[in-house]
């Protein structure tokens, strides 16, 4: 990380949090700052101008690099980055992650137009699941690390969602090199946390 800083260049994780930078948010709402080198781990997957600039890097640095490029089956193969598990280890808690984790419930998990609602008639409901009464999505708020054993079901789907971001991002930015007319793949190694201090 450092060789890349010192030559100008950027990790294909930290492109997102040098050059325009949807920080996250610390528990109490404020802002986390970057103050050392080891708080570039740093960064907001959620965040649409994170993928958009992601990919702007991307296709810039296939310009520029394409002769010493790795090309595996008719795409330039990348990696994320080393430690993408360690990226977002403070979890990231900006409206952006809040606003994807209500989609993320009601799209991929329970496919219901509301929690109270068992519109797919699979005989599940956010609100049944956790005896909690809830009646629209919006109202779902990022659970706390401290509240975990008041909610668990719902604490369970904050971890899945955790890594279900990290593949959808980088998912996101591929797609969207792809559709530009430059074929790539990212190879993404995780290294895996139970949960981040708050």
């Amino acid at each position: 990380g450092r060789l890349f800083i010192q030559n100008g260049l950027h990790g294909f994780m930290w492109q997102t949090y040098l050059k325009h930078p949807d920080f996250i948010l610390k528990e109490d709402g404020t802002p986390a700052q970057k103050t050392s080198f080891a708080q570039l781990y740093y960064g907001c997957y959620s965040s649409e101008r994170n993928i958009q600039t992601g990919t702007k890097e991307l296709l810039d640095y296939i310009k520029k690099n394409r002769d010493g490029l790795y090309v595996v089956d008719g795409k330039y193969l990348f990696s994320s980055w080393d430690e993408t598990g360690m990226q977002d280890r403070h979890q990231c808690r900006c409206p952006h992650c809040e606003k994807l984790f209500q989609e993320y419930l009601a799209n991929e998990i329970y496919k219901d137009k509301t929690p109270d609602t068992d519109t797919n008639n699979d005989g599940n409901t956010l609100e049944k699941e956790t005896g909690n009464s809830y009646k629209n999505w919006p109202e779902i708020k990022l659970p706390k690390f401290s509240d975990r054993f008041r909610n668990p079901v719902l604490w369970k789907y904050y971890m899945d969602f955790m890594s279900w971001k990290k593949a959808r991002y980088f998912t996101r930015i591929e797609e969207k090199v792809c559709k530009a007319g430059e074929p790539m793949a990212f190879g993404t190694f995780y290294h895996s946390r139970m949960r981040s201090e708050e």
